[in-house]
């Protein structure tokens, strides 16, 4: 759903408001076009390491940014009160905790 942009996720929260039901989100956002492991060198397909190195933590904390950003909206008061946003897991979680609290 990050793929459409916040006008997106706002259109889906909106009709998932009326329903008081959840967006439920894998939080990735690609900043670049270039794969990670082209950067790394050597690189076992078959290993979780290798895995991870193709999905950087930058992903995350840019998804979850925008998904705190679009989230103020649904408060008490605000124009997609009644949605809920939930992150349905972390990568890292050292940084994205902090952008999430």
């Amino acid at each position: 759903l990050l793929d459409a942009g916040v006008l997106g996720l706002k259109e889906g929260l909106s009709v998932l408001a009326k329903y008081r039901r959840p967006l439920l989100v894998h939080a990735e956002l690609q900043q670049d076009s270039k794969s990670h492991l082209e950067l790394e060198g050597n690189h076992n397909p078959l290993a979780y390491k290798t895995y991870l190195n193709t999905r950087p933590p930058s992903w995350e904390e840019a998804a979850i940014k925008e998904l705190v950003d679009v989230a103020k909206d649904t408060r008490i008061g605000g124009s997609l009160e009644g949605a809920h946003v939930h992150i349905v897991h972390l990568s890292d979680a050292s940084a994205s905790l902090d952008l999430i609290k």
